[in-house]
């Protein structure tokens, strides 16, 4: 559930750390994992761009079973070709001499090594030796059937071993478990999306102020990411903790959250003072902290002046966009906002005489339709639910189609229809936080108290349903845009619904019925994307799962959550979970959950970059009028690539420059082109620990700079610019 850039840092601050505390640099030798829920595929390309050849893992190695590890020792090879020796053991060892005995055997069986490793402790998983330990140890010392026993150190061990056998090679990811953990406790899940998105805009506003001359709050960061790191910890965010663990890491989360959005603020602010806004009517500049140019729906608070008015917001070519106003605020279409910048556009009150020539939506409620120029909606009116989703500009159903029966016109097979929400009840069982129980039965939630047009505009249309169940009462929003081919919906839940040992665990999903036949699934993970089969298991993803065939996709986006579960041509995300231990009301009480379906003839670079971009909106600043230095368009780095996806921009360690990080999702060999406006004085092919690697050749007057990149790979860029 940690984003890959989330990994990077907890290997960036860890290292600092024992750095500063033990008063020597450490060579990243080793990953120690002790109690990870599962492993994503390209960890171990994670961990070769770090240095970093040794994994130590206690849980959830390859092809776990009741029965034990297949392999004590393997290579695990990531997407990329890189390749880690991971050595996975058991849990919570104690030193006895069957156990000893059993693991000497194992090894010498299975690898013929006269060396074996006997990893050991108690505590909170993996803790330190106990003198029980310490003393058995020396006994057995003195028993001549039993192996020498030697207090040493994982280091030594995979020095010993790396070069004395060729090992099985794993190319797979390694399992994932405890299922419920995805979605248990949604307050922390959000926080951390918060916090990670937060922290990595904060990173590249800074670093383009930093380059007109403001200071980069290097030590504000480092504290931030700590908090950040720390709430990721296994039992916090997966929401297998007591509740006032979730009270002390809601406070951290959410005054990292507050610390960071000020700052991005007074930056904004700063890089604002810098734009020519000269120009008729009232600036607003729209900044992109993303590495492609990016046009979305952004909102703001309209200027007192133009409230009650028909408003434009136009660019300096001329090019207009109708202003939607909602009470204080107002929304508009951005449009071609540049990568690592920003756009300016004039609010103005536009002539009465002035025709609008933009995209609309139209339809009727009261019939069940809504229509844009890209699809067609269709709604049920006695569920609210969605019967057709049809792909005008491809000709072809997004979602099956709910036709009604013949003999029934008023039966439709609604259990069919998308934006379904399902409520499944699980049977009580023992670790209810960690493990999804059998589901022993499943309600559609068709019902609806309310169906009602609560938005219209030039900008967007949303359609409210309102349910209500047992106590708990839930506001479905369906958002639409006229020129995006996509919809977004938001869900507005008091969710009173709550586990026990007597009634079990209520669990509830929204599930769209795609019209595929035989799709594809594919999982985001960090620094990319993982095929799995859609077998009716809940399954991790980051921001995305897509479904596809024949090129083309079905893909649902999400802000905040982590668990989808994809059956055939059903795609589910889970939005609550009601588990009863160790914290006996995890989730009850008000949450606002956003996702969004996409769909189209879409590649995984685009669908990449579309997940970022839902997650880590476009900035808004009002500016005011003034003659600035830096035009009203402007791009600090153009990235230009197909298949390459830049995940962050930020200040190296050692202060002297920056550092890009992108990655390879197609599996294709490509070439990225970049355009520097600003100065630079040296350009290396760098690694996670931003170490100088190959030194690039910087020839400016040709421009743009290429670079050959491979399949799958990881890159950081170090760019000097002092």
């Amino acid at each position: 559930m940690a984003d890959g850039e989330a990994i990077c840092r907890h290997i960036i601050y860890s290292r600092k750390y024992i750095t500063e505390r033990f008063g020597k640099r450490v060579q990243p030798e080793i990953m120690w994992s002790p109690d990870t829920f599962g492993h994503p595929v390209t960890i171990p390309t994670i961990l070769n761009h770090a240095g970093i050849k040794n994994y130590y893992l206690m849980r959830a190695g390859y092809r776990y079973s009741a029965g034990g590890f297949k392999y004590p020792l393997f290579l695990w090879k990531g997407p990329d070709g890189g390749k880690v020796l991971v050595l996975n053991s058991l849990y919570n060892n104690q030193i006895t001499p069957e156990k000893v005995c059993q693991v000497a055997v194992e090894f010498e069986k299975r690898y013929s090594l006269k060396e074996s490793i006997f990893v050991y402790g108690v505590g909170d998983h993996g803790g330190g030796p106990t003198r029980k330990d310490i003393e058995r140890k020396r006994r057995l010392e003195q028993k001549p059937a039993i192996p020498n026993l030697v207090f040493s150190t994982t280091k030594r061990f995979f020095t010993l071993v790396r070069n004395k056998k060729d090992y099985p090679v794993v190319k797979e990811e390694l399992n994932p478990i405890f299922e419920g953990c995805y979605t248990t406790h949604g307050d922390i899940k959000k926080a951390n999306r918060n916090c990670e998105n937060s922290l990595l805009a904060l990173e590249t506003f800074s670093v383009l102020a930093n380059l007109l001359g403001k200071r980069y709050p290097e030590k504000e960061l480092e504290e931030w990411w700590r908090i950040a790191l720390f709430n990721q910890f296994h039992d916090i965010l997966c929401g297998s903790a007591i509740s006032e663990s979730y009270r002390y890491s809601l406070k951290l989360a959410n005054r990292v959250s507050f610390d960071s959005q000020k700052l991005i603020t007074e930056t904004l602010n700063y890089l604002s003072e810098s734009v020519d806004t000269t120009g008729e009517g009232y600036p607003i500049i729209i900044f992109n902290h993303l590495g492609w140019e990016r046009s979305e729906v952004v909102e703001f608070e309209l200027p007192q002046q133009l409230r009650g008015k028909k408003v434009w917001a136009e660019d300096r070519g001329g090019k207009k966009f109708p202003v939607q106003e909602i009470g204080k605020k107002a929304l508009f279409f951005a449009w071609k906002i540049p990568a690592f910048g920003y756009k300016t556009f004039w609010l103005k009150e536009a002539n009465r005489r002035e025709k609008e020539n933009t995209p609309v939506i139209f339809g009727s409620i009261e019939e069940g339709f809504l229509e844009t120029e890209l699809y067609r909606m269709e709604l049920g009116l006695d569920t609210g639910t969605i019967r057709r989703l049809y792909d005008k500009k491809r000709g072809r159903e997004v979602l099956q189609r709910c036709s009604s029966v013949a003999e029934d016109p008023s039966s439709w097979w609604a259990e069919y229809s998308g934006n379904l929400l399902r409520l499944f009840h699980e049977r009580p069982h023992p670790m209810s936080a960690w493990i999804i129980g059998n589901i022993f039965r499943i309600e559609h939630l068709f019902d609806r108290e309310e169906m009602k047009l609560l938005e219209f505009g030039p900008v967007r249309w949303i359609v409210s349903v309102k349910r209500k169940y047992n106590y708990s009462r839930i506001e479905q929003q369906t958002i639409l845009y006229p020129n995006l081919p996509w919809v977004d919906f938001k869900v507005i839940i008091d969710w009173q619904e709550k586990g026990s040992i007597y009634q079990g665990v209520p669990m509830l999903r929204v599930n769209f019925r795609t019209a595929f036949k035989n799709p594809r699934a594919e999982f985001e993970i960090p620094f990319g994307w993982q095929d799995r089969t859609g077998e009716g298991r809940e399954l991790p993803s980051l921001k995305a799962v897509s479904l596809s065939e024949a090129g083309y996709r079905v893909c649902l986006l999400n802000r905040e959550k982590y668990g989808y579960l994809v059956e055939g041509n059903n795609l589910s995300l889970t939005l609550l979970r009601s588990s009863y231990e160790p914290d006996s009301l995890p989730d009850v009480g008000e949450h606002k959950i956003d996702y969004r379906l996409l769909f189209g003839r879409i590649d995984k670079s685009e669908l990449t970059r579309q997940a970022i971009s839902y997650n880590r909106s476009l900035f808004v600043c009002v500016a005011r009028v003034h003659s600035g230095r830096l035009p009203c368009e402007h791009s600090f780095l153009q990235f230009h690539s197909k298949n390459c996806v830049p995940t962050s921009l930020k200040k190296s360690l050692d202060q002297k420059g920056l550092i890009l990080r992108f990655y390879e999702v197609n599996g294709k060999k490509d070439k990225v082109s970049l355009r520097f406006y600003f100065p630079v004085k040296g350009l290396w092919q760098s690694n996670l620990l931003e170490e100088k690697g190959r030194r690039v050749s910087l020839n400016l007057k040709k421009k743009p700079l290429m670079l050959g990149i491979n399949p799958r790979s990881l890159n950081t860029l170090k760019i000097r610019t002092e």
